[in-house]
């Protein structure tokens, strides 16, 4: 049985398996939990809202202040200002998409999750 075989099951001659399972296994869990239809949103896992980033900022600042070897650190948060607008509209649009679900069900109609990656950011 070499389905049992981890050395076969891990090697490079089974990798054709190993991404079969990778989309049959949240297929099933997805479907365990009753959703069919999902819009994926994927975006940057290093933005923020803007309180968050402002917060954030203002810490990093505050951090040069007393250690200036955490000077890049800070360039590229500033770097990531340009972000929030984009963390805000995406979050729009994840409740407008919601709210359209929330009325298809009501109908007896087809209804949509909303997907993102693992991070707290947009994905």
């Amino acid at each position: 049985r070499a389905y049992k075989k981890m050395d076969f099951l891990n090697s490079g001659n089974a990798r054709n398996l190993r991404i079969m399972c990778e989309f049959e296994e949240p297929r099933v869990r997805l479907e365990a939990n009753g959703i069919d239809n999902i819009v994926m949103i994927f975006g940057s896992a290093r933005s923020r809202s803007r309180e968050e980033y402002d917060k954030a900022l203002k810490e990093m600042r505050d951090k040069v202040k007393v250690d200036p070897s955490v000077q890049s650190s800070l360039t590229r948060l500033e770097r990531m200002d340009f972000l929030c607008r984009y963390h805000e509209e995406t979050a729009k649009l994840a409740g407008l998409i919601t709210t359209f679900s929330m009325e298809r069900k009501k109908q007896g109609l087809p209804t949509y999750s909303v997907g993102t990656g693992a991070g707290p950011g947009m994905m």
